[in-house]
């Protein structure tokens, strides 16, 4: 069983492309993943984006869970008989801005730094590093500027908000998803732990209620017609 992992990071006038159509269309590949995650940023090419975005990459080398099915979706006879799959990772991002303190921090400005770091980083923090939906990106984010500190990550029901919408907004492509990175899950229940903000995100909370949508919810024979909302 062969699997070829795809990063679509470089912009698509590159020649690696080419060579990309090449492969899929010679190369015994069983199934792709699209991984459209990213990792370590460092200062100069650090901007503040999500782990995994649904539109609108701000990194000049993020794709966007969009874009990566829209690719795939204009070459769809050289994905044909492959099993498709789209990547998340389970690590929160943490990263500060270029000066320090800087009250205004939007998403796609410069950074300092952008690391990874344990789901645990988020629930044993103030609350208000829980943060909130970003629009169009779809992850969960904060910045305080006191402190001069944001994260970002994707939550379980981000995570399936993006799955759901995907479907809806590429019906002819059947997709599966590829979750990274489980370590960064707290499996040792740190987030049960008294004075947790976050408790619900103890143990593989992710990797389970993202399993159990799939398969009840985006596989079940009616998605189309029930008129579902995400």
């Amino acid at each position: 069983y062969t699997i070829l992992g795809i990063g679509l990071y470089a912009p698509r006038t590159v020649k690696v492309y080419d060579y990309l159509d090449e492969l899929l269309g010679n190369a015994p590949i069983d199934a792709v993943v699209l991984r459209t995650h990213i990792g370590n940023m460092t200062q100069g090419d650090c901007k503040i984006t999500g782990p995994s975005v649904y539109r609108n990459a701000t990194h000049r080398y993020q794709v966007s869970i969009v874009d990566a099915l829209d690719y795939v979706q204009s070459r769809q006879a050289k994905f044909s008989g492959m099993q498709l799959m789209v990547s998340f990772t389970m690590a929160a991002f943490w990263g500060r801005p270029l000066k320090k303190y800087d009250e205004q921090f939007p998403i796609g400005k410069d950074c300092a730094v952008l690391f990874e770091s344990h789901m645990k980083s988020v629930c044993l923090t103030y609350k208000m590093y829980i943060g909130n939906v970003v629009p169009d990106l779809h992850v969960m984010m904060h910045y305080n500027a006191s402190r001069g500190v944001f994260n970002a990550y994707d939550n379980d029901l981000t995570i399936k908000w993006k799955i759901c919408s995907a479907t809806k907004e590429h019906p002819n492509l059947q997709f599966g998803v590829a979750l990274f990175h489980l370590e960064y899950e707290d499996g040792q229940k740190v987030c049960l732990h008294k004075g947790s903000d976050f408790r619900r995100a103890a143990g593989y909370y992710r990797l389970e209620a993202v399993s159990k949508y799939i398969k009840n919810v985006i596989r079940d024979p009616g998605f189309f017609t029930k008129n579902i909302s995400c």
